[in-house]
């Protein structure tokens, strides 16, 4: 029996029913589908925005995360130099710059955060000259250490012009490793 057969040997009301049925599921098959494939494709089509978004805003970060990098590794390299002592290393600019320093005074090492340390030491100058005052502290700022005047008193000596008494803290900057901490399976290996 085909479906015309079973078609023409329904009731009316049946024939009404199965009619409306296949009006309904034509509706569908002709508006339907083709809403949910739209609305698919608009997802899909939404998250590919979203993607190339996510991958235009990393392609203008790289020069950012370049730039960042580098300057990290400019301070890494810069305290990779520690400075020596600093008395020794201030008494030998000194000389090279004809100054004389009669004082200095070592300080306490002050930690700044966990990686820097910052070492001080006091000198006092006596009678020096602007000219020569000048070259030494230029001579200490383009040493290539990590050291600054981080104090710096400066007083006329009596009546003479240009010779002045001054008082100066030096300090520098020591970069420490970090302490690495051993990983799970190497803690467990100690242990047992």
């Amino acid at each position: 029996m085909t479906i015309g057969e079973r078609f023409a040997q329904l009731e009316p009301r049946e024939r009404r029913l199965a009619m409306v049925l296949f009006a309904v599921f034509a509706v569908f098959v002709v508006f339907g589908i083709p809403v949910l494939i739209t609305q698919a494709v608009g997802s899909k089509r939404d998250d590919n925005v979203a993607l190339q978004d996510a991958i235009r805003k990393i392609r203008e970060g790289r020069a950012q995360y370049a730039a960042r990098s580098a300057n990290q590794d400019a301070v890494v390299e810069r305290y990779a130099k520690t400075t020596p002592a600093l008395a020794g290393f201030l008494d030998r600019l000194a000389k090279q710059n004809k100054v004389d320093i009669p004082e200095s005074q070592d300080q306490a090492t002050v930690p700044h955060g966990k990686l820097y340390e910052e070492r001080s030491t006091r000198i006092t100058l006596r009678k020096v000259g602007m000219l020569p005052l000048a070259k030494f502290m230029e001579a200490i700022e383009r040493s290539g250490y990590p050291v600054k005047i981080s104090k710096l008193n400066v007083r006329r000596s009596g009546s003479v012009p240009d010779q002045y008494d001054v008082s100066m803290t030096v300090s520098a900057f020591d970069r420490k490793e970090p302490e690495k901490k051993p990983s799970g399976d190497e803690a467990k290996g100690e242990e047992g």
